[in-house]
């Protein structure tokens, strides 16, 4: 049987994969849907890390372990394996916030 915070994770990772691509279908557009799916299962791949599994079960217990990076693997993943940077881009967003790419001007979205 699987570690219980494993299950936990692989659960977290599915029911966010699902919801992600409900979203994206409702776009109309098939690739974001896709995207979507591959952006919730690997929003999280660093939780999988023994040491990571460490830290939260020493929190759990009221511990106060040193942190344990989790957010950079599934962006590294996206980047290295699958070549695919709005999926970088969308992994590390959901961790730190999403970039200002205009360098602080509004882009506009509407013609005048």
């Amino acid at each position: 049987m699987p570690h219980q915070g494993l299950a936990t994770s692989a659960r977290h990772l599915a029911n966010v994969a699902k919801l992600a691509r409900s979203l994206g279908i409702t776009t109309k557009v098939p690739e974001l849907a896709n995207a979507a799916e591959a952006a919730g299962w690997l929003h999280d791949l660093g939780k999988y890390q023994p040491e990571w599994q460490k830290y939260l079960h020493a929190s759990a217990a009221g511990l106060d372990p040193n942190t344990v990076p989790h957010s950079i693997h599934g962006a590294a993943y996206a980047f290295r394996e699958l070549e695919h940077c709005p999926l970088v881009i969308a992994i590390t967003g959901h961790h730190t916030g999403l970039q200002n790419w205009d360098g602080g001007n509004k882009i506009q979205m509407v013609k005048d």
